[in-house]
């Protein structure tokens, strides 16, 4: 069921002229997913989310062990990218920059702003 949910919102996202999401996702698109309705929202951008991981993992895990936090659920990561996009100055971050952003930030790197 879950996977016929998550089929759904990609045929949705990707489909509808109405909710086309320019590349790459930033700020723009990812407010853009509000549009859906709150839990449509909620489990597109945990897609979204979920995909950079998954593709970046397929890619190069060694790389992305460095890159991204995997102690954080995605639940969480998404709170904080909606966080992150709030501040006007991050709007045109890619969402995998922002996700690296993030991470560094939850391991305490300090930020350069």
């Amino acid at each position: 069921m879950k996977k016929i949910i998550m089929f759904l919102c990609l045929m949705i996202l990707f489909t509808a002229n109405s909710h086309a999401i320019p590349l790459p996702y930033n700020a723009e698109s990812w407010n853009k997913l509000s549009e859906l309705g709150p839990s449509e929202e909620k489990l597109a951008k945990k897609m979204l989310v979920r995909g950079v991981y998954e593709g970046a993992f397929a890619t190069n895990p060694h790389k992305a062990r460095k890159l991204l936090v995997t102690n954080v659920d995605f639940d969480d990561l998404v709170f904080k990218v909606n966080r992150f996009y709030i501040d006007k100055k991050n709007a045109l971050i890619p969402l995998g920059l922002a996700l690296r952003v993030i991470s560094m930030e939850i391991r305490g790197a300090r930020s350069r702003r």
